[in-house]
């Protein structure tokens, strides 16, 4: 952040070209005429009024200019240290959400070939008891934002460490599950282990979406 962006419009130039003007002409005040001394008082005066409204202070002594001085330079400091809490908080964000991403990759990936295995053994019947869970998960999911909506509570950086901890552990489960799966498919089918092992994994799917919808909105709530 610019320091100059603290001051009034056209206050730092006015202050800079004053003190340019009076260092130039430092040396000629005394060797000048009383008339000529009077004007060069006054044009001083002026320039020095002109520099004490835009720092906008009312004494115009040296201890005045220098506590209005301290207080511009404090606010810059000020300025930057949000901005570098704010730039920090945004890295985090964006690391986290490019974490949730590729983990809803893997979960979505893993889901689509189970479900290309048993497309072939269901009927209408297990189709529509398939969807009627869904819209009841869909249901609870929606119940549950609008919770999180109502009552937002404040997550800090461990929280999203410990969740984080939590999501590794299952996505770990998860592939010990797909693993468990793949040994097992030269074997006669099991469409009952199977259906009830895809209705496990699509509820530990949409689990972790809320987990991550939840943090995102949180998160985004304690920034603002």
């Amino acid at each position: 952040m610019d320091s100059q962006s603290l001051w009034p419009s056209g206050s730092s130039d006015a202050v800079s070209s004053t003190s340019t003007h009076l260092s130039t002409e430092s040396g000629s005040i005394y060797n000048s005429s009383p008339f000529s001394l009077v004007l060069e008082v006054q044009q001083r005066l002026d320039i020095l009024a002109n520099v004490a409204t835009l720092l906008g202070i009312d004494d115009p002594t040296f201890a005045s200019y220098s506590a209005a001085i301290t207080r511009i330079s404090t606010r810059e400091q000020e300025a930057l240290q949000s901005l570098n809490r704010l730039t920090i908080v945004e890295r985090e964000l964006k690391n986290h959400l490019a974490t949730m991403t590729h983990e809803e990759l893997l979960i979505n990936a893993w889901t689509d070939d189970l479900g290309q295995d048993l497309a072939i053994s269901e009927n209408a019947t297990m189709i529509q008891s398939r969807r009627e869970a869904l819209l009841r998960k869909a249901k609870e999911y929606q119940t549950g934002l609008a919770s999180i909506a109502a009552k937002p509570p404040v997550v800090s950086f461990a929280d999203v460490a410990t969740q984080q901890t939590v999501n590794d552990q299952r996505i770990q489960s998860i592939k010990a599950k797909r693993a468990q799966i793949k040994a097992f498919r030269g074997l006669p089918p099991n469409l009952t282990l199977a259906r009830e092992q895809l209705r496990t994994a699509q509820a530990e799917q949409m689990e972790l979406i809320r987990i991550r919808e939840r943090l995102l909105g949180q998160m985004a709530e304690s920034v603002a």
